[in-house]
């Protein structure tokens, strides 16, 4: 039997779109949680009410079995964070942060987009992560 040995590439990219002073701080990329962040700009140091806000994780292009998570009374204060923790990771917790009960993982993709949505339905923030996986390329090929 003869071995062959491959490469395998991957290339990964993030981008963040902002409206305001909460933003995705950071978006698992293997589904584990969500964290947001108020973080104030031009001094303006302010609770933000959450409750009615969404957020909306989509994977690879498939809205149908989108994960969507709404705040319910709940604000963050200014320069805080908040991880939501999906449901096979609530053991990981903080007792400051959230669990998402509907879910298992909040999913993971090739292409993955974290949208937070405000009350009035207005996209507050947005995070996408793409990630380009090559397959092995062998010798002589």
């Amino acid at each position: 039997m003869k071995m062959m040995r491959g490469e395998v590439s991957a290339k990964t990219t993030y981008q963040r779109t902002a409206n305001g002073p909460v933003s995705i701080a950071e978006a698992n990329p293997e589904g584990k949680f969500i964290m947001l962040e108020n973080n104030p700009s031009g001094g303006i140091r302010k609770e933000i009410n959450l409750d009615g806000w969404k957020i909306r994780r989509v994977l690879d292009n498939k809205k149908r079995g989108a994960h969507e998570y709404t705040f319910r009374n709940y604000s963050l204060k200014p320069n805080k964070s908040v991880k939501i923790f999906a449901r096979s990771m609530a053991g990981q917790a903080g007792p400051n942060d959230l669990v998402f009960r509907d879910a298992e993982d909040w999913g993971a993709g090739s292409e993955v987009v974290t949208t937070l949505i405000n009350d009035k339905g207005e996209v507050s923030r947005s995070a996408q992560l793409d990630s380009c996986t090559k397959r092995p390329r062998l010798p002589g090929r």
